[in-house]
């Protein structure tokens, strides 16, 4: 009733000559029913802008809300008013300096200018860690690297009992920097005080998660020592010792939040970059069948559902999304991703790309676009997305192992390695980059390092998830270094994760014929030409094999008959 507000809220202004604080009352009254140009001037006739902060802060508001940035960070200036608060008021009032610092960032970030927008957004959660809105403006848009997240979340002034808040914005940042201590973090979170969850809606997603838990500590495959790999543990080892030591003792103690939509939305993306995608999307579905309008899930929903290639639901979701939020990136990203799921690139591009030109801040919506161009073979119009990605979100590495992908796929090997290197430089434990830096030292004719890096990229994963094409490209680098036992070990790991890939059985089976078992190496040729008639590769090696067993026939025949 903000109309009804503004009434009454005049007539005490004229009634009190004017009071500055009735004045001020009718000035968020104007703000809250979207009259800013209106709110600015009553402030500035009364002047009080120059004589209260507060004033200032919501001339400022309006002038950003207008779409003056420029004149809104010109009228908050470089101090915000005293940014000494005792920690006993944090939380139960807005924090003024936090609030400013909070809306200078955001100006910045609309004139494009990230270095400042995450200074300021930074200075927001320093002065009141109960700054969510900074906080999200910072993990939303990418805007930090990993270890750029952890060195601020270690600097917040959070309280003794803030523990849940702690661990909350921890689950929020990137996951691959903690794939082994987010499932406690998880569970602290969701846990209530006497150790025990107390939601049984959350039963079936848990269980989908543990079996993964279960599946990753379960996990005896070869792994490979390398130095970044125990930085990373050590890392981990470090930030869980932390996180001990401000509990205070309470270990045992949860959070009781696991009812938490925020809490199950973390969950969510850990499976799904731990390349869970079914218990991904079984527990999104839980999600969004207890919240349907929990948009916060929708990109790793509709992207489980990619992967799994869950056409219908990506139909009807998407559909559902374009009816109810028109005007919300994330529905025309729906619809890019049926289109993506149903190999009809072009209609995927141009969904894709009408969201990012909704929304160009929504990092799912430029990397689907790349993605679509790619799969068309069109690097130029890919690159030129990966590159916008790249430019907007400083801290999301996908965008890198794009154009690296790019850059290989044309040949153009150094700066595929470049891209590559700075993708592990933001993000140095997704498997992923690993598995791609691996392919590319293969290129490159480096066998050592390539077994490093496909080695390193298995670590990451439990050996229930490691992808087929990381097993199988390590089951090539064995080929290359002649360690055939090896090699045949990797190859029928692959089939066992993926028995569908024709190209396992003839790497398989060219792995038998260079050791001279001929009858092995053509059974797993023909089971290739089974899955693929036309693969030319396993066609002519058969014929090659066979005339070479043929022959070897013959001289056994010979020399039965010598003798």
């Amino acid at each position: 009733m903000y109309t009804t507000a503004a009434f009454f809220a005049d007539k005490l202004v004229t009634l009190s000559a004017f009071d500055p604080r009735n004045v001020y009352m009718l000035a968020q009254a104007f703000y809250m029913g979207k009259h800013y140009r209106r709110a600015l001037a009553l402030l500035q006739f009364a002047d009080l802008v120059e004589q209260d902060d507060q004033a200032r802060y919501l001339a400022a508001k309006c002038l950003a809300e207008v779409g003056n940035h420029e004149e809104c960070l010109t009228m908050l200036g470089e101090e915000a008013g005293s940014s000494s608060q005792s920690a006993d008021s944090m939380g139960s009032s807005i924090n003024l300096h936090s609030a400013m610092c909070l809306l200078r960032g955001k100006a910045h970030s609309a004139m494009d200018n990230q270095a400042q927008a995450v200074t300021w957004l930074k200075a927001a959660l320093k002065a009141d860690p109960f700054c969510y809105e900074a906080l999200q403006m910072l993990m939303d848009n990418h805007m930090l690297t990993q270890s750029d997240e952890e060195e601020l979340l270690q600097q917040l002034p959070f309280r003794a009992d803030d523990t849940w808040l702690r661990l909350l914005y921890t689950a929020k940042r990137k996951k691959y920097g903690q794939m082994t201590t987010l499932e406690g973090t998880l569970d602290r979170l969701e846990e209530g005080a006497n150790g025990v969850s107390h939601m049984d809606d959350d039963h079936e997603g848990n269980d989908a998660a543990d079996n993964v838990i279960h599946a990753r500590r379960s996990h005896n495959g070869a792994q490979v020592s390398t130095s970044a790999a125990d930085h990373a543990a050590t890392g981990e080892a470090a930030q869980d010792e932390h996180m001990r030591a401000e509990d205070n003792g309470n270990i045992a103690r949860g959070c009781g939040l696991s009812g938490c939509i925020d809490v199950a939305v973390c969950r969510v993306e850990w499976l799904y970059y731990m390349g869970a995608y079914q218990e991904c999307y079984d527990l999104s579905c839980t999600v969004i069948e207890r919240d349907p309008y929990a948009l916060e899930v929708m990109p790793l929903h509709l992207a489980a559902a990619v992967e799994l290639r869950k056409k219908n639901e990506l139909f009807l979701r998407s559909h559902r999304l374009t009816e109810e939020y028109p005007e919300h990136a994330v529905a025309w990203f729906g619809v890019g991703c049926y289109y993506l799921a149903a190999d009809n690139y072009d209609g995927a591009r141009r969904y894709f790309g009408k969201a990012t030109a909704m929304d160009p801040c929504f990092a799912p919506g430029w990397l689907g676009f790349g993605h679509a161009f790619a799969a068309q073979d069109e690097s130029d119009q890919a690159m030129a997305a990966y590159r916008t990605a790249a430019r907007r979100f400083p801290g999301l590495h996908q965008p890198l192992i794009g154009m690296g992908m790019e850059y290989a796929r044309m040949n153009n090997l150094l700066l595929s390695e470049q891209m590559l290197h700075a993708a592990h430089t933001i993000s140095p434990s997704d498997p992923l980059v690993l598995h791609e830096l691996g392919v590319m030292a293969f290129k490159l004719g480096d066998n050592n390092a390539a077994e490093g890096w496909f080695g390193r990229a298995l670590t990451m994963q439990s050996s229930a998830l490691s992808p087929e094409a990381t097993v199988s490209c390590l089951g090539h680098v064995y080929r290359k270094q002649r360690r055939w036992k090896q090699a045949v070990a990797m190859f029928e790991k692959a089939l066992g994760l993926a028995p569908w890939q024709a190209n396992t059985y003839a790497a398989l089976g060219f792995i038998y014929h260079l050791q001279g078992k001929l009858a092995l190496a053509i059974s797993n040729y023909h089971k290739a030409l089974g899955l693929r008639a036309d693969d030319s590769f396993a066609a002519d090696l058969l014929g090659v094999a066979l005339r070479e067993e043929c022959e070897q026939l013959e001289s056994d025949f010979h020399s039965d008959l010598i003798l």
